[in-house]
């Protein structure tokens, strides 16, 4: 499960959910991001070894200028049918243009 501040999101819209492993492959097909919504189910078979990352996307970029999402990552072994949770927290970064008038 992939928990992400809806609040944060309210009026992004074309942003996705990515469950990837540690080479940048989609374990489990991405996830339109929703303003109310604030968990995002993946389901994938196991036993897995590796590593599985949660990210946000907007497009194939991580980010977008407004905001960075760092990602999330695990490490170790994953069961089929068992959760794991990755929380993503976002940082505004809001850049506007100085304009100076006289």
């Amino acid at each position: 499960m992939v928990h992400v501040d809806k609040h944060a999101f309210s009026y992004v819209r074309n942003f996705f959910v990515v469950l990837s492993e540690e080479n940048g492959r989609a374990v489990a097909p991405p996830q339109q991001l929703k303003p109310d919504v604030s968990e995002y189910n993946f389901k994938e078979t196991g036993p897995v070894k590796g590593t599985r990352i949660a990210r946000l996307a907007f497009g194939d970029r991580p980010h977008s200028d407004l905001f960075l999402c760092k990602p999330e990552g695990r490490t170790g072994m994953f069961f089929g049918g068992e959760t794991y949770t990755f929380d993503l927290y976002v940082v505004l970064t809001l850049h506007f243009p100085i304009i100076y008038t006289n």
